[in-house]
């Protein structure tokens, strides 16, 4: 799915600290057919970390995959 000719609009699904659970996340949605948009102002280095904001990774999904998006997140969570 090319995100930018869709139609449909983004919106956020959540935002996370840091990469790597942003890339968890990102991989459970694909692998349910929902692309994801990934969002970061994060300056990649050798040393991550946050610091007011910084760091911080903005998932985004189309509007119609919102809802299921939502319950995969909350499912994802749940087992944390």
């Amino acid at each position: 799915m090319n995100m930018e000719n869709n139609n449909s609009e983004l919106i956020e699904l959540t935002t996370v600290q840091g990469d790597i659970e942003a890339e968890i996340i990102v991989g459970i949605c694909r692998s349910e057919g929902i692309e994801v948009l990934v969002k970061s102002d994060m300056a990649h280095g050798s040393l991550p970390f946050t610091v007011d904001g910084m760091g911080q990774v903005k998932l985004m999904v189309m509007k119609d995959d919102l809802q299921r998006a939502r319950t995969i997140l909350e499912e994802y969570r749940e087992k944390e």
